[in-house]
C-alpha cells in the first residue's frame, strides 16, 4: 500500500502538478506513465533483465530487502529539495531556462549527486 502512495505522490507531484502549465510535458508525462515513451520502456525493461540476471546469480542468499536504508533516505531528501528547487528557483525563472531544459533538469537532480557522494565519502571514511 505504502507503494501505491509513494507512486500517486511521484506522478502527481512531478508529473502534473510541476508541469501544469506545460501541455506538451503533461502529453509527455502520460505517454510516460501509459508506458508509451520509448527510452522509459526501455529503461524499464533494461532493469528487469538486470534484476533477472541479479536474482539469477544471487540465488535466495540475498532475498533479504530493507525497506528503508541509507539509499531511500538518499532518494527522499533528493526528491523534496528537487521538488522544492522545481517550484522555487526554475518554476519563478523561467528567463535563465527558456530553451534550455536540460540545465533545469541538472539544477532539480543536482542535490541527489551532492548527498549521494557526500554519504558515500562519509561511510567510506568510517
Amino acid at each position: 500500500m505504502l507503494h501505491v502512495i509513494y507512486l500517486l505522490f511521484i506522478v502527481v507531484l512531478f508529473g502534473f502538478m510541476l508541469n501544469r502549465d506545460n501541455l506538451e510535458l503533461l502529453a509527455i508525462n502520460m505517454r510516460t506513465l501509459l508506458l508509451r515513451n520509448p527510452g522509459f520502456d526501455l529503461n524499464i525493461m533494461l532493469f528487469a533483465v538486470q534484476y533477472f540476471f541479479y536474482r539469477k546469480n544471487a540465488g535466495k542468499k540475498d532475498l533479504d530487502i530493507a525497506v528503508f536504508n541509507k539509499g531511500h533516505i538518499i532518494l527522499h531528501i533528493s526528491i523534496i529539495v528537487g521538488a522544492l528547487i522545481q517550484m522555487g528557483f526554475v518554476k519563478k525563472h523561467p528567463e535563465y531556462f527558456s530553451g534550455n531544459e536540460l540545465l533545469g533538469s541538472a539544477l532539480v537532480v543536482l542535490p541527489f549527486l551532492l548527498l549521494k557522494i557526500w554519504i558515500n565519502r562519509k561511510l567510506a571514511a568510517q
